[in-house]
């Protein structure tokens, strides 16, 4: 890692699974920054496909740091252990599938600089094919933490994070998911969250990470549905009980589903 006399503005988090053929088009969109300073963390989880020997010429420069797991873990795991050998302020995550545009860390260095006070911040994302993946945010709006609890605005964001907030919300190690838990219990803490209509990170929408939180698994989203009532549905009663009787209700849902799937196995 890093020495403390050349500590980077910002970790990027690239979890990767089996991904050897996509993963250097996301180290490319790193390298092609034009704010040089960064720290590139990747970790692979247990890869069988390559994915070492393809990172090794990347490792030439210093800035690029590889782990690899013993063992398959899932995301969750793999971007906490990327965040404990962070060495910046600032978090960014990169799925080995996707990519950051060039002017990424430039903007998220502009708007750090001009809001100092806010520790999370959301950019628009787009696919590689153009489509916009997010909401419509047309200027830079501060938004308190309740607003954001009810999904203020809804769709695709790229996260940009003090490093201290996920120190203290880490991922769930026991779902592939719950990424939208994780920045309501930060939201919660910090109070307010900024969206800017910056597009910072291409989106495969066509392919999706092995390590993706989208795999539509009745049993996975049991679960997420489950965390999100567990650690947000004090909160929702208080500020939005609409919002808990829906969660409360999908929470049914996917585990009327998965009764009837062992019924009629």
């Amino acid at each position: 890692m890093m020495s403390e006399l050349k500590r980077p503005m910002f970790s990027i988090i690239c979890a990767t699974y089996n991904r050897a053929d996509l993963l250097p088009r996301a180290i490319d969109s790193v390298l092609a920054q034009s704010y040089r300073e960064w720290e590139l963390i990747i970790i692979d989880d247990g890869s069988s496909d390559g994915t070492s020997l393809t990172v090794q010429p990347y490792l030439r420069d210093p800035r690029v740091n590889y782990i690899k797991n013993e063992s398959n873990n899932g995301v969750g795991y793999c971007r906490n252990v990327g965040i404990r050998n962070s060495q910046a302020q600032w978090v960014v995550l990169l799925d080995s599938d996707n990519a950051l545009l060039p002017s990424a860390l430039e903007c998220a260095s502009f708007r750090i600089e001009k809001s100092p006070q806010i520790k999370m911040h959301k950019f628009c994302v787009r696919s590689f094919e153009g489509a916009d993946m997010g909401g419509a945010v047309k200027e830079s709006t501060i938004i308190d933490h309740v607003s954001f609890l009810k999904d203020k605005f809804a769709g695709e964001y790229h996260s940009l994070t003090q490093r201290s907030c996920l120190v203290k919300h880490p991922f769930f190690e026991s779902v592939n998911g719950g990424e939208g838990i994780i920045w309501k219990l930060i939201a919660m803490d910090i109070g307010a969250v900024a969206y800017h209509p910056e597009f910072t990170q291409l989106y495969d929408s066509g392919g999706e990470d092995r390590l993706s939180v989208r795999s539509k698994n009745t049993r996975r989203l049991k679960k997420v549905y489950y965390l999100d009532l567990k650690y947000l549905g004090r909160h929702y009663a208080k500020h939005s009980p609409r919002k808990l009787a829906i969660t409360l209700l999908k929470y049914i849902a996917y585990s009327s589903i998965r009764l009837v799937k062992e019924k009629w196995k």
